[in-house]
């Protein structure tokens, strides 16, 4: 993406977005598109079936992302009105429609200003789709796969509907401090949360190699409450439950976020953490973060000795026993 100013700056973009778009995808073509300062990301999740039925299953806030990949996601969106959902949603439907769309999918939006403008349709799986199974109870890919064998949805517009609030953070073995480098190796001590309301879609565990050839992305952590504030305190619990020691995660900017007034007031946008007060606080809690880490890796590696001397009388005590 190129973003252009001025009438000058237009045919060097032009030319530079051609040719990264020749590397990447063998085709140079390219759109020229209004820019928008600080528009949301608003999305909504689609289902069609080869029978001509559609739904769609909402919509979700994608608006803090960095480098335009999403970092948070919730569902619904905070500022949705009765009014908007309406309309967004049936230009959501129309697109699926119009190109006789069969699967499950994603048609995006960017808003601003009272005005939505879309963006693409995604026509997969998206990552974000676990706060849509959250909110609506369906499952999305079972969805998926019943549609590909042939058949038909079991259930029509009216029979979807929104339970509660979900947000997902995506963990990253990335440094927050360092423009997001990856940050790939291996894990040295892991903990993962729960309780009630939390999801973790992930196949990370102690002694594992994240390896550098592939996405950084490791792991979904999601909470689900019957409000939004419920559900921002429920993540806040699951982040700081998280323990992931060994390599640098996005696990401190999240707590960053969740602690954000901007963020808790529902006010976001797509160049959110790029705002002086997102990233005044975030090298705080990096800092307490990592002293954090540092004061549990050690607790563990104690809790690991006291363990094996446990272990060891308890063998003792058996062998005694059956002599």
């Amino acid at each position: 993406m190129q973003i252009v100013s001025d009438e000058a700056g237009l045919e060097d973009a032009i030319g530079a977005g051609m040719r990264m778009a020749e590397s990447a995808f063998g085709d140079p073509t390219v759109f020229i598109e209004k820019y928008l300062v600080k528009p949301r990301h608003i999305e909504f999740q689609v289902l069609a079936d080869e029978h001509g039925n559609f739904v769609h299953l909402y919509d979700r806030e994608c608006s803090i992302q960095r480098r335009h990949q999403k970092l948070v996601e919730e569902a619904p969106c905070p500022i949705m009105t009765d009014d908007l959902r309406g309309r967004m949603a049936g230009s959501a439907l129309a697109v699926a429609k119009a190109s006789d769309y069969t699967n499950a999918g994603t048609v995006e939006f960017l808003y601003a200003d009272g005005d939505y403008y879309f963006m693409e349709m995604n026509t997969r799986l998206q990552v974000e789709h676990t706060v849509t199974e959250l909110i609506t109870g369906i499952d999305i890919v079972k969805q998926q796969l019943a549609i590909a064998a042939g058949d038909s949805l079991p259930f029509d517009q009216q029979g979807v509907s929104i339970r509660g609030h979900a947000i997902e953070c995506r963990i990253n073995a990335e440094d927050p401090l360092n423009n997001f480098a990856a940050d790939p190796g291996k894990i040295l001590r892991y903990r993962s949360p729960g309780g009630p309301g939390v999801r973790i879609d992930s196949g990370i565990h102690m002694g594992y190699t994240i390896p550098a050839n592939y996405d950084s992305m490791i792991a979904k952590l999601c909470a689900w409450g019957m409000t939004r504030p419920e559900t921002i305190a429920r993540m806040r619990r699951a982040i700081y439950e998280y323990v992931i020691i060994g390599v640098k995660t996005t696990l401190p900017l999240h707590h960053a976020i969740m602690h954000n007034q901007h963020f808790i007031n529902g006010d976001t946008h797509t160049h959110f953490l790029q705002e002086e007060h997102i990233l005044k606080t975030l090298n705080r809690y990096v800092r307490e973060e990592e002293k954090r880490m540092q004061t549990l890796a050690a607790s563990l590696r104690q809790g690991k000795e006291i363990a094996a001397i446990t272990g060891a009388v308890s063998a003792h005590l058996m062998s005694r026993k059956k002599g």
